[in-house]
């Protein structure tokens, strides 16, 4: 989570009841990259959490936790990773046509329908 230029990550134990989060501010961990990271995201494999954040300059750098049965502990510095080239792009649609701009583009206003009549038929639709 990213709060005021901070990003926090955060854990919940489950059993025997649902608790409340306990968050671990990340901000604090050397090399933070600072108030221009604007996105997070997170991956697990066993007792490793691994951080990731993107700033708004398209930098994108990770830090590492333990997670250790119901422990989360955050030390690692922050690290630059490689930024994603900018020359991606989505793929094309199939057959060059663009969504929402084919013949089945809906104008207007949605059909509704109601229990006494069924379905209300959209003007010059059948």
């Amino acid at each position: 989570m990213i709060s005021g230029g901070v990003t926090y990550v955060g854990r919940q134990d489950l059993l025997p009841t649902m608790s409340p989060y306990t968050w671990v501010n990340l901000s604090s961990n050397d090399n933070y990259p600072g108030p221009s990271v604007c996105g997070v995201g997170v991956s697990t494999q066993g007792n490793d959490l691994w951080v990731q954040v993107l700033t708004t300059g398209g930098q994108v750098w990770q830090t590492h936790c333990n997670v250790p049965g119901t422990t989360l502990t955050c030390t690692g510095a922050w690290v630059q990773q490689k930024t994603p080239s900018t020359t991606l792009s989505a793929p094309n649609p199939r057959n060059g046509s663009v969504p929402g701009n084919g013949p089945n583009r809906r104008t207007g206003p949605l059909p509704t329908s109601s229990p006494s009549n069924g379905p209300v038929k959209e003007p010059g639709r059948s």
